[in-house]
């Protein structure tokens, strides 16, 4: 491994960066398939010790040492490096967008799963591109803005919509919640699965008495899990934290220790149909229980 050894406290620039680039792809010339995955393999093993510590200059020789690699190599020398340097904090930007957009899911899913260095804007535009296990990976993300989770229902095949519906990290606009109940699976009585943080308010929607996780969801109602059983009253306000904020005036139906169902005080039925081909439903915000501002 002599041919990739940049240490944290050596910059190298001018003709010595190119001298150990030129070296680099006179290796890998002439190696074999076998050869060139163990290069990467050594490289990756080099960039993550040093990781946490490295500026930004022995960064971007890192960036163009596993560039010239990376075209190199077979798919599962790919998928080895990407486990690894995907959660990495600071990690080598260029080989991160190539490798997010790389046509193997084994490659692509832990970087579009699991970095922090691609941008909102990047995954939308991934997103709108890439096949039905990309868009999955997607929506495994510890956070989803709502731009990114319109495309994603757009998009998403049905595994996609039920993955996004249990993210409690994924953020909706009113109407594209709508679209994703229409989407997803549900039961015999249309209860979707869910893992997404509500409050429950006073009546009226005073302060907040509770946070839980809402686990389903239908246009009946919903049911509730909180940390340990719950002083519940029997009317109250849910918060759907993730929704815009949104609220709902619902009532109090069971409670056993730590779940407790509910039913809304308005049916959310029509809201299920958003985002069909018949059209939007109207007003959306009026179906949460609350009033479209000016």
């Amino acid at each position: 491994m002599s041919q990739v050894k940049p240490e944290t406290n050596v910059r190298p620039r001018g003709d010595a960066r190119q001298a150990l680039i030129e070296e680099i792809d006179a290796r890998l010339e002439t190696a074999t398939e076998r050869s060139r995955a163990r290069i990467l393999e050594g490289t990756a093993r080099l960039f993550l010790r040093h990781a946490d510590t490295l500026d930004d200059e022995t960064l971007s020789l890192f960036d163009d040492v596993f560039l010239r690699q990376i075209d190199r190599v077979g798919t599962p020398a790919l998928a080895a490096l990407a486990g690894p340097i995907a959660p990495v904090a600071k990690p080598p930007e260029r080989l991160v967008r190539a490798l997010a957009r790389h046509a193997s899911v084994e490659v692509a899913a832990p970087f579009l799963a699991r970095t922090k260095s691609l941008s909102d804007a990047e995954l939308q535009a991934i997103a709108r591109t890439c096949g039905p296990a990309h868009l999955y990976a997607i929506c495994e993300r510890a956070e989803i803005s709502d731009a990114l989770s319109a495309v994603l229902i757009e998009r998403g095949d049905r595994a996609a919509i039920d993955r996004l519906a249990l993210n409690p990290g994924a953020k909706f606009t009113v109407q594209d919640f709508g679209a994703l109940l229409g989407r997803a699976s549900a039961d015999e009585r249309a209860r979707v699965t869910t893992d997404m943080p509500v409050a429950v308010r006073g009546a009226g929607g005073g302060s907040v008495l509770a946070r839980c996780q809402m686990i389903d969801i239908s246009p009946g109602g919903a049911k509730l899990k909180f940390a340990g059983p719950p002083l519940l009253p029997e009317v109250f306000v849910l918060e759907f934290t993730n929704v815009e904020r949104q609220h709902m005036p619902c009532r109090k139906v069971w409670q056993r220790g730590e779940i407790a169902g509910l039913r809304f005080v308005t049916s959310l039925l029509a809201l299920w149909g958003a985002g069909e081909e018949d059209g939007p439903i109207p007003q959306p915000e009026v179906i949460l229980g609350v009033t479209p501002t000016s």
